[in-house]
């Protein structure tokens, strides 16, 4: 019998060898690790165990498996974990290769934050319209590109003039958000666009701010927050009736 020999290479993490099976584990898809297994005899793999956040997943057989000219065996193992589970930088996937029961399992790990998955959106300047007359709607939107995962946070606030803190604005009944759905061509990035409508007024706009703030896995406790001009409302803050005196 030839134990397989082990080398391990991650984007981002060092690479290690040792004389016994060689494996590499890749990211060349989201959420999808591989290992390759090379150089054992005889053909078969006793067990192959993929864990990641307390869970436990057994593949007895290798995605694929082919004989070298010297006649050990290589092959391949590949194991998805989906993008909403790729919640945090630190999630570890760890995968052990167990050529026969008689001999301890060969162990690699690796980080989501060493992959090269995680990327953090890029966040357009809040687009807004030339003029804000009080009481006619209005709608300021936000995009966000080239993101993975998928999940995002947003938050819209308002900043009054001279306030040094924002207002969140979810559950106010004055405004209108729509977060916006996830959307991708290829599965390696998403992108999306969020709005914030509601009708101004002199009051309570004039000199304000709005503000969008988006979190994501990739941000860590830094979030991207984006910033609206300084309004200038024009037209009356309430329409005002004059009746003839009787």
């Amino acid at each position: 019998a030839s134990p397989p020999r082990c080398r391990t290479t991650g984007r981002g993490s060092g690479a290690a060898s040792t004389t016994r099976p060689e494996g590499s584990e890749s990211s060349e898809s989201p959420g999808r690790s591989g290992l390759g297994i090379q150089n054992f005899y005889p053909r078969g793999i006793h067990r192959i165990q993929w864990r990641c956040d307390g869970k436990t997943w057994e593949k007895c057989e290798p995605t694929d498996c082919s004989q070298n000219p010297d006649l050990t065996f290589s092959a391949t193992s590949v194991w998805r974990l989906p993008s909403d589970q790729i919640t945090r930088p630190e999630l570890r996937v760890q995968v052990s290769v167990q050529q026969s029961p008689r001999e301890p399992p060969i162990e690699r790990e690796i980080r989501a934050g060493d992959t090269g998955l995680l990327r953090p959106p890029e966040v357009s300047e809040i687009s807004q319209p030339e003029s804000v007359t009080a009481r006619k709607e209005i709608t300021l939107s936000c995009h966000m590109t080239g993101h993975f995962p998928r999940v995002l946070s947003v938050t819209w606030l308002r900043r009054d003039r001279g306030a040094g803190a924002a207002v969140p604005l979810q559950g106010s009944a004055e405004y209108r958000i729509e977060p916006g759905a996830p959307r991708t061509q290829d599965g390696k990035s998403f992108q999306q666009e969020t709005r914030l409508s509601f009708t101004p007024s002199v009051q309570r706009d004039q000199g304000a701010e709005y503000v969008c703030c988006v979190g994501h896995t990739a941000l860590g406790n830094l979030p991207i927050e984006k910033r609206t001009r300084v309004l200038e409302v024009t037209g009356q803050s309430a329409a005002l009736n004059f009746l003839p005196c009787s």
